[in-house]
């Protein structure tokens, strides 16, 4: 179970924690993403993969791909 977890909050992480839409979406994106990772790369490299994923989209995007960026309240 820790596993299936930790894959949801990355795809969660990745469509954005404040958009429901988004983190069906990055849920789909990660799904897809290690299912082909699986198939055409390595077994071993599934679990690596979901973070190497989830440093690239919060280096480019922190908010998620659908979130929406928001400013400190004072």
């Amino acid at each position: 179970m820790d596993l299936l977890l930790v894959l949801g909050f990355v795809a969660a992480v990745i469509g954005g924690l404040d958009s429901l839409i988004g983190a069906g979406i990055g849920g789909l994106i990660l799904g897809i993403g290690l299912a082909l990772i699986l198939e055409y790369v390595s077994t071993s490299l599934a679990f690596p993969a979901a973070f190497i994923v989830l440093i690239i989209v919060l280096l480019l995007r922190p908010q998620g791909l659908l979130g929406k960026l928001r400013g400190r309240d004072a």
